[in-house]
C-alpha cells in the first residue's frame, strides 16, 4: 500500500506540472517540482527507521542536494540559447550528476557528515 501511495503522489505532481505548463502561470512549473512530495516520504520513512536523528541526517543532506539542482538550473539558463534544448538538457543533467557525485563524495570522505549526527 505504501508503494501505491508514493506512486500516486508522484503521478499527481506530474499532472500538476503538466497543467501549470499549459496555463498562464507557466512559471509555477518551476516551483512545483520543489514541493517536498518526496522529501515528506523520505522524512517519514527515515523517522520510522531511525527517529529524529535519522530525519536530521536526511534533512541536512537534503540541504546539500540543493547545490546540484542549482548547478542544473544554471546550466539550463546559460546553455539553452547556444546549444538548443536537447543538448542543453543532456549537458545540464551531466552537470547535475557531477555535482551530486561531488556532494556524495564530500559527505562520505570528510568529517562533514559527522557535524550533522
Amino acid at each position: 500500500m505504501d508503494y501505491l501511495l508514493k506512486g500516486l503522489l508522484g503521478a499527481t505532481m506530474v499532472i500538476v506540472i503538466g497543467l501549470l505548463t499549459q496555463s498562464r502561470f507557466i512559471y509555477l512549473a518551476g516551483l512545483a517540482p520543489l514541493f517536498p512530495t518526496f522529501s515528506v516520504i523520505a522524512h517519514y520513512l527515515a523517522f520510522r527507521q531511525g527517529g529524529a536523528p535519522a530525519v536530521k541526517i536526511v534533512a541536512w543532506f537534503g540541504l546539500l542536494s540543493i547545490l546540484p539542482y542549482l548547478a542544473y538550473l544554471l546550466a539550463m539558463v546559460l546553455l539553452i540559447d547556444h546549444l538548443g534544448f536537447g543538448k542543453t538538457l543532456l549537458a545540464a543533467l551531466g552537470v547535475w550528476l557531477a555535482a551530486a557525485a561531488f556532494i556524495v563524495v564530500l559527505w562520505n570522505r570528510t568529517p562533514l557528515h559527522k557535524l550533522f549526527l
